[in-house]
């Protein structure tokens, strides 16, 4: 890689983290101070329970994925839909034009073909329900299902939010060997709190862990979880993300992009 390359993919890189650290830190935060208390959220359409550990045993975990770029506080995310741009349906507004199970094309993308953008951002905010600590000691991808990517029309909501805190950043190519991690760029924190992502980690009530992992499906539409390893005192364990089932995505670059704004192009 040339001088040049390596400058424009460390622009890159600021222009993405930069982006995503406004949406990110809004989503950890709301969620630490809403649904730790609730106990489940939604994540492209799949439940996902929070504090998964009924024992006490193990951190409690805050998870949010962002595929692609859109999606406010982690509310929507991006989707490609197997649709060309002239499509009359990638130009029909949000909430109109032909309905499957009685909803829109926005109102449900799986419905009509369409699948979460990828990369996405994997954001993990572990903390506990008491003044221990816990280890976190790894965090493990794995890819159960590989099939081509999905060609048509990336279409992107606005978003917008934020706050501050620490994160430990990492990022995944899933076209590299298992455990297919991949080097971050150098100089890819652009004026927020951020560090490199090593393990181990020590998270509490009082000092929460904020992981945010960049995963990239790389050349295939991929489904994967996640699982993050675990001490307790005396106990050791793992929390598989998601609790059951898996998320996917499909690769996003080089796609025609629409965006959605309030309803409109």
């Amino acid at each position: 890689m040339n001088e040049s390359d390596k400058g424009l993919l460390s622009r890159t890189w600021k222009w993405i983290l930069g982006v995503f650290g406004v949406v990110a830190t809004g989503v950890i935060v709301a969620w630490l101070t809403g649904l730790f208390s609730t106990g489940e959220a939604t994540i492209l359409n799949k439940p996902v329970k929070l504090g998964v550990n009924s024992e006490k045993a193990g951190p409690l975990l805050n998870v949010g994925v962002e595929p692609g770029v859109g999606g406010e506080c982690g509310q929507e995310v991006s989707q490609v839909y197997p649709y060309p741009p002239s499509d009359p349906l990638m130009n029909t507004p949000p909430g109109s034009g032909p309905r499957k199970n009685g909803k829109t094309w926005d109102e449900d993308p799986h419905a009509f073909g369409a699948v979460p953008a990828g990369p996405a951002w994997l954001t993990v905010a572990l903390t506990t329900d008491d003044d221990r600590s816990v280890i976190i000691t790894n965090i493990v991808f794995r890819v159960v299902d590989s099939r081509p990517s999905l060609k048509g029309t990336v279409v992107e909501p606005e978003r917008g939010c934020g706050n501050g805190v620490t994160y430990h950043v990492g990022r995944v190519d899933f076209d590299r060997k298992p455990p297919y991690w991949s080097a971050v760029p150098a100089d890819v924190h652009p004026g927020w709190r951020a560090d490199d992502l090593r393990f181990p980690y020590k998270a509490s009530k009082s000092d929460p862990a904020y992981l945010l992992i960049e995963v990239d499906p790389g050349s295939r539409h991929r489904s994967w979880y996640a699982e993050i390893y675990w001490k307790d005192g005396e106990e050791s364990g793992s929390n598989r993300i998601p609790e059951s089932g898996e998320f996917e995505m499909t690769p996003s670059n080089g796609l025609p992009v629409k965006k959605k704004l309030n309803g409109a192009d």
